[in-house]
């Protein structure tokens, strides 16, 4: 068989098969002669079922499938015959108590559809029309009070370019038919049922689902049958009312009653009369064509035609003249109007011109002429005669509505168009939020992101002026906002408050952590005491180091024996864990005075970020403290002028204020970008990873938050708490999963 016809079916199974139950199949022809009967299918949906009912479904689908392609005797009709007496056999299976069968069966061969179902199965025609899809239900929306299992028949021609689309009732609950009809848009037909199950499957739900699509694409030509059997193409809106005007019940085409005959020739009698009109006009066309053959002279053919049909024709040339004529008088008075109208407002312009500048002194030349204009046409009215004045009358009053009608058709004309610019704005965003919910399904966030940043955008450019709009912009925000809670992965914790520290020294201004020996070290620039603080027992201790001050960011080295500390922005500090004492150290710089943003310290050698040069310098170690710097960056594209951090893992990464992420290998300027994190940093003030950990975590007060990244610039979560109003900066445990976090001389403390 030459199967040009697509067919994808789509099923998810419930949790709960007794509340739920479906059944599908689909018979695709073998031999010769099953290719001539085309396509069986069945879809049947049973809730709060029986066992033995489900296999009692079970084997009328597989009986209808044998009679239908083992008949001998077959015909057009052979489907409806095979139901008429499935319908006699299955009357018990609709008298289990609370139990609700929805069933649907059908056969496709060639073009021709015919569909039998029970309940309220979903079956719809999507058929294109204009460069897009439109819709109609094939079969009643009304709850279904037949005793039969198949009550209802259906009967239609399917075209090129047409969808079938059958599924169960509980499918409706979550895809709409214009839903559906916007996924079919948009994809093949492969890709709609897979975005169908996949939707389903996400949900984890009791009730079961299935359904069926059937496609025949527009690439077929329209004299390409489907199989062997030539069938007749009438169109896709004509499919449309062949479906309609087809339905039938199954008392009437698959059990007639004993008075079928009498109704059926009252239905003709009536049927004939209807058309008593259009046969008799058929005839006097036949009589006219028959007169003309007879009627010539020479061989030229008159136009004298003997027939009923000719007053007809002379009343409605008169009609057409007379309309014409109208026309014309209304249009050429609409002109003269018009151009009385124009000249009225040109002279009134100029008028207007000359008293305001009274240019060559005619201000009071035109004052004169305006008030003798106004006496003549005074007195002329007063002398008008009534007939005279009631025309005068009209005319303005047909000017001022005139002037009215436009004016109205302008401001109609304009809030039509904003309406159908507000339509199909509210209709491209939510088309775009449904494209970002498929690209989330598929794991592709990136996608997602993108596509609901810009759905965003758009809903900030609704009016909002009336109720219905304010609804409707709130209605598209909640999905926006929904669907990027998902993507932004934000976890709000519960943190633990470790110390305040203020209530040790009221005075305390601390600004920094470092994580030395299992304890955080609190400290600040204008603050004259380290704060000790052990995560477990929550003892707080304090040393001073008021001979020492000034004392900024710090790094702690792998081998945790010390502090380092930058000093006055170009020297540094240690802290000794055995002598809890501080040192100044020796250290210097290829120029005078730098000022030093950040350190970090990586296999024992000090790295030092100064954005006024532009410049990372490296540091060995010496006896008394550390070498003479020496530039680090020979190759980059970028200025470090807004960079706030630097962390060093083997590579260098440099975070900036706007939220950029600048990356060094080998002393040279990496590419690198951060991805998926909504919203993007702003403003954020540390950055932390090392050698042994995949992730880079940054620190953000604008947000509340702590993000984290892979190395490659991937998002991958963020936590933020209520009561980080302040946050000055972070350390991490990863030995722990733990992040602590300093706000307002308040030291917190998470899980992550």
């Amino acid at each position: 068989m030459d199967n040009k016809l697509e067919i994808q079916e789509f099923f998810v199974e419930g949790s709960d098969q007794q509340a739920s139950h479906v059944l599908l199949h689909i018979a695709e022809p073998v031999t010769e002669e099953e290719k001539e009967r085309g396509y069986f299918f069945a879809l049947v949906e049973v809730t709060n079922n029986h066992p033995e009912q489900i296999t009692q479904l079970q084997e009328i689908i597989d009986t209808i499938e044998s009679q239908y392609y083992e008949t001998n005797d077959f015909t057009e009709n052979t489907f409806e015959h095979i139901l008429q007496d499935i319908n006699k056999q299955s009357h018990h299976v609709l008298n289990y108590p609370n139990s609700v069968v929805h069933s649907i069966v059908g056969i496709l061969q060639n073009r021709r559809l015919v569909l039998a179902y029970h309940g309220s199965p979903k079956a719809i025609l999507y058929y294109a029309s204009h460069e897009e899809i439109k819709e109609t239900s094939i079969i009643e929306e009304s709850a279904d009070t037949h005793t039969q299992l198949f009550s209802a028949v259906v009967e239609g021609v399917i075209n090129a370019g047409d969808y079938v689309y059958i599924a169960t009732p509980h499918v409706d609950d979550y895809f709409s038919s214009d839903r559906v009809r916007k996924i079919l848009q948009n994809r093949t037909t492969r890709q709609s049922t897979a975005h169908i199950t996949k939707v389903l499957e996400s949900l984890s739900n009791k009730y079961s689902f299935g359904g069926v699509l059937f496609h025949i694409p527009k690439t077929i030509p329209r004299d390409t049958p489907l199989y062997k059997k030539e069938s007749v193409d009438i169109g896709s809106q004509a499919s449309m009312n062949n479906f309609l005007n087809t339905a039938r019940t199954t008392e009437e085409t698959l059990s007639p009653p004993l008075l079928k005959h009498v109704r059926e020739g009252t239905q003709n009698f009536l049927s004939r009369l209807k058309q008593h009109g259009s046969s008799r006009a058929q005839k006097a066309e036949k009589r006219n064509k028959d007169t003309t053959k007879k009627i010539r002279h020479g061989a030229v053919e008159t136009n004298y035609r003997p027939s009923e049909g000719q007053p007809q024709e002379k009343l409605t040339e008169k009609i057409l003249i007379m309309v014409g004529r109208s026309i014309v008088v209304i249009a050429t008075g609409f002109y003269f109007v018009a151009k009385k109208i124009i000249l009225w407002m040109g002279a009134i312009l100029v008028h207007l011109f000359f008293l305001i500048t009274n240019r060559n002194g005619q201000r009071s030349l035109i004052i004169d002429k305006t008030r003798s204009y106004v006496r003549t046409k005074q007195e002329q009215i007063e002398n008008m005669g009534m007939v005279s004045r009631v025309l005068f009358i009209a005319l303005i009053v047909f000017a001022v509505i005139l002037a009215g009608s436009i004016i109205y058709i302008k401001i109609k004309e304009n809030r039509e168009a904003k309406q159908i610019q507000y339509t199909n704005l509210v209709q491209n965003i939510e088309e775009k939020t449904h494209e970002a919910e498929a690209h989330i399904l598929y794991g592709e966030e990136d996608k997602a992101l993108s596509i609901l940043q810009e759905a965003r955008r758009l809903a900030d450019t609704l009016p909002q002026k009336e109720e219905e709009d304010q609804n409707q912009a709130r209605t598209l925000y909640d999905t926006i906002d929904g669907l990027l809670i998902k993507l932004r992965k934000i976890t709000m914790v519960d943190t633990e408050m470790l110390a305040d520290l203020t209530q040790t020294n009221p005075q305390a201004h601390a600004l920094y952590l470092a994580y030395l020996d299992d304890k955080i070290i609190a400290f600040g620039p204008d603050d004259d005491f380290l704060y000790s603080v052990d995560p477990i027992t929550k003892q707080l201790d304090t040393i001073s180091h008021d001979t020492i001050k000034h004392i900024g960011r710090a790094d702690v080295p792998k081998e945790n024996d010390k502090i380092v500390f930058i000093k006055d922005t170009n020297s540094i500090v240690e802290y000794n864990k055995e002598t809890r004492a501080l040192s100044v150290k020796d250290i210097s710089y290829d120029a005078d005075n730098p000022s030093i943003t950040d350190l970090a310290i990586y296999n024992q050698r000090i790295y030092t970020l100064s954005k006024d040069r532009d410049q990372i310098y490296k540091h060995n170690p010496t006896q008394t403290g550390y070498d003479r710097g020496t530039p680090w960056i020979s190759s980059k594209t970028n200025s470090l002028a807004s960079a706030v951090a630097l962390a060093v893992d083997g590579d260098i990464y440099v975070l900036n204020a706007d939220g950029t992420i600048f990356k060094f290998y080998a002393s040279t300027e990496q590419t690198f970008s951060i991805t998926g994190l909504d919203p993007v940093l702003q403003n954020p003030i540390n950055i932390w990873t090392y050698a042994d950990t995949d992730s880079i975590y940054i620190a953000e007060p604008t947000n509340k938050r702590v993000v984290i990244i892979d190395k490659d610039g991937n998002f991958v979560s963020q936590y933020t708490n209520d009561a980080w109003n302040n946050i000055s900066d972070m350390v991490v445990s990863e030995e722990d999963k733990s992040i602590f976090v300093l706000s307002d001389n308040k030291i917190y403390t998470f899980n992550y």
